[in-house]
């Protein structure tokens, strides 16, 4: 049959002799522009304890960049067809083990754009940054609601602020110094607003001066004489 238009509750077979749906493939079925379809599809094969593959998504093209992309689409309310979220496989290496990369896309103020991305280098996952340089590279805040873990260094390229810090175990805290000797190292003026406590001995480099001392209980006090 060419060109047909219209097949009304009928059944086409194609190299099967048990026709159960109004059409039957035995085989590969190719479609060389949309196919569209109507109702739920289920793509079934079985092979029991080990994974089968169900679905071949192909961009027949060999150079780097090639993609080949699921799309998830709802309609709008003027009835168009819109793109809510796509999958796409992305050949970054076309020879030799060849690498490639996955991308998670989402609709964002009409324009679908990447959300994060699964890259060839180890299985880095990247957000919002098309430059991965870790297992986990985030482009702008990140906010964990839990505990934030890290069984490594932990490395900062700006300021690290810390609000409501309870406790800091066998750890150093340098404030605009490169050099640390101590746990808690200030380059520049330390203030303290209420009680400052040393359990230990408290070594300066510099002049100490005080203002409004109230008590100095079994110390001494020495102006200009290192005796």
């Amino acid at each position: 049959v060419t060109s047909l238009a219209t097949l009304t509750s009928g059944f086409i077979s194609n190299a099967s002799s048990s026709v159960g749906a109004g059409l039957q493939v035995a085989g590969n079925l190719s479609a060389s522009s949309t196919a569209t379809i109507g109702s739920l599809t289920t793509i079934t094969n079985t092979s029991s304890g080990a994974t089968q593959d169900q679905l071949y998504l192909v961009n027949a093209a060999s150079a780097t960049s090639t993609a080949a992309r699921l799309l998830f689409r709802a309609q709008e309310a003027g009835g168009n067809a819109t793109n809510t979220a796509s999958i796409s496989g992305v050949l970054t290496q076309n020879y030799a083990g060849g690498t490639a990369y996955l991308t998670f896309s989402t609709l964002r103020a009409g324009i679908l754009t990447e959300a994060f991305r699964v890259v060839d280098s180890g299985g880095f996952i990247s957000y919002a940054s098309s430059s991965v340089g870790a297992g986990l590279q985030v482009a702008g805040a990140f906010n964990a609601s839990g505990t934030l873990q890290a069984s490594g260094a932990t490395v900062l390229g700006s300021t690290l602020s810390v609000s409501s810090l309870a406790t800091l175990t066998g750890g150093f805290i340098s404030a605009a110094s490169s050099s640390i000797s101590a746990g808690l190292q200030v380059a520049g003026a330390l203030n303290a607003s209420g009680t400052l406590q040393s359990a230990g001995a408290t070594v300066l480099g510099s002049t100490l001066s005080v203002t409004s001392l109230a008590t100095l209980t079994s110390g001494f006090i020495s102006n200009a004489s290192s005796s």
